[in-house]
């Protein structure tokens, strides 16, 4: 059976979350048996300190695993549709639209975000844009 990862700061333990995703998703869970000694005792919600902490990993690794679910993604994705005038930058359809990073989050996951890494595509001109990918 494996040892606990130790971490020298808060940083290295998110850099480890980015890279051990599984390990990471099941952390956040709460399903690893290392979940009670990250998040802490939340028996005692007098300990304030403790549940800070926890929120505080369960909002980091949240942007970690879910990035599309924060705010600053949201703003990103509506930046996008704006600059292209809420049309697909292929066909020009106006409907069903996605916004389609141009260097995959997953190889690129600090340019997720980037107003440079982003175009608007219907749905269909988006399946293709995958297709050609693989």
């Amino acid at each position: 059976m494996g040892k606990a990862p130790a971490f020298d700061t808060y940083e290295a333990f998110l850099e480890y979350c980015k890279t051990h995703r599984k390990w990471a998703i099941n952390l956040l869970a709460g399903t690893h048996k290392y979940s009670p000694f990250v998040f802490g005792n939340f028996g005692h919600p007098n300990d304030l300190i403790t549940i800070c902490a926890g929120y505080r990993i369960i909002a980091d690794l949240t942007k970690i695993l879910k990035p599309r679910v924060t705010s600053e993604y949201k703003a990103w994705r509506n930046s996008i549709l704006r600059e292209d005038h809420f049309k697909c930058r292929i066909c020009g359809s106006p409907y069903n639209l996605h916004v389609h990073h141009i260097d995959s989050v997953k190889t690129s996951i600090s340019r997720i975000t980037d107003k440079t890494n982003g175009i608007t595509l219907c749905a269909e001109c988006h399946r293709r844009e995958h297709k050609k990918l693989v």
